[in-house]
């Protein structure tokens, strides 16, 4: 996807996969992958805004691992 075609309000994406080990019946364990995709667009233009000097995107995927601990009664 071109970064042209998405809002200038949206700047990341995330999303979430994960498991759920039940140990016994009231004890739980989660295992979680977090991924996160963030950019930015830096625009650099003259005092007027009418001369563009540079543009710059700078861009990060980021992912996380999550473990946790369940206890229902």
């Amino acid at each position: 996807m071109a970064l042209a075609a998405v809002p200038d309000g949206i700047d990341r994406f995330g999303g979430a996969l994960g498991l759920e080990w039940k140990l016994s019946r009231q004890h739980a364990l989660d295992f979680t992958i977090l991924g996160d995709y963030c950019y930015d667009k830096a625009v650099d233009t003259n005092a007027e805004g009418t001369t563009l000097k540079s543009i710059s995107y700078d861009r990060a995927f980021n992912t996380s691992f999550c473990i946790g601990y369940k206890f229902s009664f």
